[in-house]
């Protein structure tokens, strides 16, 4: 009778606790379960492509404005350069891994000036050419303007330079009186409006279910409590396999007597 009743407390005990696990990490299994099989789908789903909006996320991952915004007055137009990314007022308009140095509008289109590259764009903020040292742009640009002749000119390392239309002949000009493009401060309600677009690039929705799934969302603490979680549904599997292996054993000890 001992016995028996040794063997009842224990599967009652380790089934109480079986439970009081289950109830408690059902929520963060779902969780697990969805998130996973999300992840699994994610080219099908294009969250790789998705961007969250939320604000409390973008500041959560620490999106921020970049720290060295390079802005150009263009006529009634404004330039900008967030890290790599171009904007022509609140439009982005293309990428660059080099900084930009000055932006002029030139014979209807605008040029921006990089160390020893220019690019050209019209005014609704189309590419037109890249034109870089191999066509004659001289080395080491610090500065681009117009001339008192309406000419475009770059100050560069070896002095100052003026072209043609075409921007095929480069001549040194250090007579040449020239405006000089020169970084400027954004208005403040188009600052804002290429802040939302900044961010709205910078998190998608598939490294948010990464973070969510692996607990990287809420820090170390939350991969940690992941770990926690995992050890608990190792538990589960291992009592509940427990419980089932000594019910058939306590089933088939009746059956024998």
């Amino acid at each position: 009778m001992t016995r028996h009743k040794k063997h009842g407390v224990k599967l009652r005990s380790m089934y109480q606790w079986h439970r009081y696990v289950g109830v408690n990490v059902a929520l963060f299994i779902l969780i697990l379960a969805v998130t996973g099989i999300m992840l699994n789908h994610t080219g099908r789903l294009e969250l790789d492509k998705k961007y969250i909006q939320a604000e409390w996320l973008l500041t959560h991952y620490g999106i921020a404005a970049p720290e060295n915004i390079k802005n150009y007055q263009i006529g009634k137009k404004w330039l900008s350069q967030w890290d790599d990314q171009l904007y022509l007022d609140s439009h982005a308009i293309g990428e660059t891994d080099k900084s930009i140095i000055g932006a002029v509008l030139f014979q209807s289109m605008f040029i921006i000036a990089q160390n020893d590259t220019l690019l050209i764009y019209t005014l609704d903020g189309e590419l037109i050419e890249r034109v870089a040292g191999s066509e004659g742009v001289p080395s080491g640009i610090e500065a681009i303007g117009i001339t008192d002749k309406d000419e475009l000119a770059v100050r560069a390392a070896n002095g100052v330079f003026t072209t043609n239309q075409e921007f095929l002949f480069w001549q040194k000009t250090p007579a040449a009186i020239s405006v000089w493009s020169d970084s400027a401060v954004l208005p403040k309600t188009l600052y804002q409006n290429i802040l939302e677009l900044y961010r709205g690039k910078g998190l998608t929705l598939e490294r948010v279910f990464l973070d969510l799934h692996s607990g990287r969302l809420l820090g170390d603490w939350g991969i940690y409590f992941t770990d926690f979680i995992a050890i608990l549904m190792i538990f589960l599997a291992s009592s509940g396999f427990w419980i089932w292996s000594m019910r058939i054993y306590k089933t088939k000890k009746h059956h024998k007597h």
